[in-house]
């Protein structure tokens, strides 16, 4: 879709629902068989950095795949990529900011 700011238009990408069904399917399979993908660790902890989990699954069905994440990804790289995740989201947060008073 095309995506009009006050500078120029920007073409981006907005999943359709068949998309993000497809993904969420992927990811509790995963979580469920513990063939958790490096790619979709990475989803889930983006995920849960954003406070999105909860909006995607029930309570207990969260409990559930995240006593599972947490049983697949218990390595040094899970914590890693976690504390990447949380700087990454802070510094994009921080941009948007910049960008919407800049704009203003």
């Amino acid at each position: 879709m095309i995506f009009q700011n006050n500078l120029k238009p920007h073409t981006i990408y907005e999943p359709r629902e068949t998309s993000r069904q497809a993904v969420k399917q992927q990811l509790v399979q995963q979580l469920e068989t513990g063939q958790l993908t490096p790619a979709n660790a990475n989803l889930w902890l983006l995920l849960r950095q954003q406070a999105a989990l909860p909006y995607l699954f029930t309570d207990q069905r969260l409990a559930t795949l995240t006593a599972a994440f947490t049983q697949q990804t218990a390595d040094p790289y899970t914590a890693t990529t976690q504390a990447l995740v949380q700087a990454a989201g802070e510094i994009i947060q921080m941009k948007k900011f910049e960008m919407d008073s800049w704009l203003s």
